[in-house]
């Protein structure tokens, strides 16, 4: 059995957002191949784009939040 290195884990963890972002967009653009729809959440919007890009506002949505590593939360 080999044994992964903290630092060694570390790198990977870090490469998770990458991942995540690169599956993200295959999936869109798979599905819109396929004549699907998508919807994303643009500058506090919630958008659906068709297989030929013409894009529908749905509904506006609250901005979202953005936190820095080790910040705390509470929703009052």
């Amino acid at each position: 059995m080999s044994h992964i290195t903290e630092k060694e884990l570390r790198h990977l963890e870090e490469e998770i957002p990458q991942h995540a972002r690169e599956a993200l967009k295959k999936a869109q653009q798979a599905a819109l191949a396929r004549g699907s729809r998508v919807m994303i959440a643009r500058q506090g919007q919630l958008v659906e784009i068709d297989a030929h890009g013409h894009e529908s506002l749905v509904k506006e949505i609250e901005q979202p939040l953005h936190f820095t590593i080790g910040q705390k939360f509470s929703r009052a």
